[in-house]
């Protein structure tokens, strides 16, 4: 029986505010991993991420919100 999981592996934060994901889609026959794909994406100040896992859109809350406070201040 073949199954699909999409597991966080990594979030790493640019330094220009940009939060940056990696996940890796493991394909799984018998609860072997057969396969792996890695998936990347990234989230900018001010895009929409309201349809991240929760520790995600914490991590993007925090960050976003210390670069909009810290360029209010420039």
């Amino acid at each position: 029986m073949f199954e699909t999981n999409v597991v966080l592996r990594n979030i790493t934060i640019s330094e220009n505010s940009i939060v940056m994901i990696q996940r890796i889609r493991q394909v799984l026959e018998d609860g072997r991993i057969i396969a792996e794909t890695n998936i990347r994406t990234s989230i900018a100040p001010g895009e929409d991420y309201s349809k991240e896992e929760q520790r995600v859109k914490d991590i993007c809350q925090l960050v976003h919100r210390i670069t909009l406070l810290f360029n209010k201040r420039i």
